[in-house]
C-alpha cells in the first residue's frame, strides 16, 4: 500500500488596523494595531486516489456561502469532491468581521477583505497540494490539565481532558506539520483588546515551533467548545463586565501550558496505517419556535428602555452595578431572540442543515460539525467511537451557533438563548456522528470516500 502524501502551507490573513473586530458586543472601537498575524493554514493529505483538505482559519467563523465558494473552487482545481475540504475557524474574538450573526448583526462586512481572505485560503491549499511528499502520520490523544473550564457549571466540569494530535513527519522522521485539536474558546482576551491577535493559539504555535523547529506548520483546530473557556462567564463579558485577568500575559500562559502538554504527549503518538476515507451526512436540525416578530420587537424595546434608564443612573467611570448588568443582559437576550425570529421569518425556514463529517486516517477518526457543540456531546461521540482515538473539530464549513445538550437547554443562560436550534439538535448530531463512525470503521481496508444523506 502506498504511503500518505502530505503537504502544508500557510498564508497571512491579517486585516489592516482600523478594521472592526468580531466577537464582543461590548467592544468599543476598532482595531488599533496588530499584536500577531492571523493565518490560513492548510494541510492536504492524500492516500492512493483519495485526498482530504484540512484548513485552520484564524477568524471567529465563516459563512456557509464563503465555505461553499472555497470548496467548489478547490474541488475544481484539485479534481476532488468539495465535500473533502474542511474549513475550520479557530474562533478568535480579536480578528476581522467575516460573518454576521447574533453577536454582531450591525457590523459591516468588508467585501475587499473577504475577497482577499478567500484568495489566501485558496493559495494556501494550492501550495500545500503542490508541496505534498511521502509522509508518516502519527496520531493520538494527549492529556491536558489546568486550561479549559466549563463556564456554565459551579464545578467547572465537564471539560475535554484531552487534546487530539496529528504529527506529520517526512520519511526520515523529521516533523513537517502538526495538527492540534483542543476544545476551548480562544477568548482569554476580552472586549477591551483592540489589537488583532489569534489569542492563546498564537502562543501555542510559538511554543511548539521552539521545540520542533520554526519551519514546522502548527495548525490549531477548536473542538466541542460551546461551553468552555478559561473560566469567565460569557453573559458577563457580553454586557461589559470588567476583568483585569484577560491580558496578553494570561494568553501567553495558557498557550504555552497547552504547548508543553502537547509536546510531552508526542512520544505516545501511534504511526497510522495509510488508509484514508471521508463520510458525510447533512442532518436537518429543528429550529426554535419564536413569538411573532412584532411581539419580539416590543419585548426588545421595553428591555432597551429599562437598560437606558439604568445607564442614566450609572455614575460615569464606575464599575457597572449588578442591577445595570442585569438590565443589559435582559436587553441582550431580547435582541438575540429578535434577531433569530427575524432571520427565520426572512428565510422562511423551520430547520437548519448541519453537515457532519467523519474522516478516517488509519486508526484515527476526525468528526467535524459546523457550530459550537457543547462538550458533553463531544465526549459522548468520542466514548461511542470504535476508533482508537477520535478528534472533534467544531466551527467547520459554516456557522450555526451554539448547540446545547438537552440537559443544559433546561438550565437556560447565554449559550441557550444564543442557540437557534431546539434542544434535540445535540442528540441528532451525536447520532449522525456515531453512524458515520461505524460506517468508516467497518471498511478497514478500503480507501474510499462515501457520501450519505442530504450531502450527496
Amino acid at each position: 500500500m502506498k504511503p500518505f502524501f502530505v503537504g502544508c502551507a500557510k498564508r497571512v490573513i491579517t486585516p489592516e488596523p482600523g478594521c472592526e473586530l468580531a466577537g464582543f458586543a461590548a467592544r468599543k472601537g476598532v482595531a488599533n494595531g496588530v499584536h500577531d498575524d492571523l493565518f490560513a493554514g492548510a494541510l492536504v493529505i492524500s492516500c492512493e486516489t483519495r485526498t482530504v483538505v484540512l484548513v485552520s482559519l484564524d477568524v471567529i467563523a465563516i459563512s456557509q456561502e464563503l465555505a461553499d465558494s472555497v470548496r467548489r473552487a478547490v474541488g475544481e482545481s484539485l479534481r476532488i469532491s468539495p465535500m473533502d475540504v474542511m474549513l475550520c475557524s479557530t474562533h478568535t474574538h480579536c480578528g476581522p468581521v467575516t460573518i454576521n450573526h447574533f453577536f454582531n448583526p450591525d457590523q459591516s462586512l468588508n467585501l475587499a477583505y473577504l475577497a482577499m481572505f478567500e484568495r489566501k485560503i485558496l493559495a494556501a491549499i494550492q501550495e500545500a497540494w503542490q508541496q505534498r511528499k511521502p509522509s508518516l502520520i502519527r496520531a493520538g490523544m494527549v492529556p491536558v490539565q489546568g486550561i479549559a473550564v466549563n463556564r456554565r457549571s459551579e464545578s467547572g466540569q465537564p471539560i475535554d481532558p484531552e487534546a487530539g494530535v496529528l504529527l506529520v513527519e517526512d520519511l526520515d522522521g523529521v516533523p513537517t506539520s502538526i495538527l492540534i485539536n483542543y476544545a476551548c474558546h480562544p477568548t482569554v482576551l476580552g472586549p477591551d483588546t483592540l489589537e488583532v491577535t489569534g489569542d492563546f493559539p498564537h502562543y501555542l504555535n510559538r511554543t511548539i515551533c521552539r521545540e520542533l523547529g520554526e519551519d514546522v506548520l502548527v495548525l490549531f483546530f477548536n473542538g466541542a467548545e460551546g461551553d468552555l473557556n478559561i473560566g469567565h462567564k460569557s453573559w458577563s463579558t457580553a454586557v461589559g463586565a470588567k476583568s483585569r485577568s484577560r491580558t496578553f500575559e494570561k494568553a501567553q500562559e495558557v498557550g504555552e501550558a497547552l504547548g508543553r502538554q502537547v509536546l510531552l504527549g508526542l512520544p505516545s503518538l501511534v504511526a497510522e496505517e495509510p488508509v484514508l476515507c471521508r463520510d458525510s451526512s447533512t442532518v436537518p436540525l429543528p429550529l426554535k419556535h419564536y413569538e411573532p416578530l412584532s411581539w419580539m420587537q416590543q419585548v426588545r424595546e421595553r428591555a432597551a428602555a429599562e437598560a437606558q434608564l439604568a445607564e442614566q443612573m450609572h455614575a460615569p467611570g464606575s464599575e457597572p452595578s449588578a442591577e445595570l448588568l442585569e438590565k443589559r443582559c435582559a436587553l441582550l437576550y431580547a435582541s438575540i431572540d429578535e434577531y433569530f425570529a427575524a432571520e427565520h421569518e426572512r428565510q422562511g425556514i423551520t430547520r437548519l442543515p448541519a453537515e457532519v463529517s467523519v474522516i478516517r486516517i488509519g486508526g484515527t477518526s476526525i468528526v467535524t460539525f459546523p457550530g459550537e457543540v457543547f462538550v458533553a456531546t463531544g465526549l459522548a461521540i468520542r466514548k461511542r467511537s470504535p476508533f482508537r482515538c477520535t478528534l472533534l473539530l467544531g466551527l467547520v464549513n459554516g456557522y450555526i451557533g451554539y448547540v446545547p445538550t438537552l440537559e443544559e437547554a433546561e438550565n437556560g443562560g447565554y449559550e441557550v438563548v444564543a442557540s437557534q436550534v431546539q434542544a434535540t439538535a445535540s442528540a441528532l448530531i451525536e447520532g449522525t456522528a456515531h453512524g458515520l463512525l461505524e460506517t468508516a470503521f467497518s471498511r478497514p481496508c478500503e480507501n474510499h470516500v462515501a457520501q450519505t444523506g442530504a450531502s450527496q
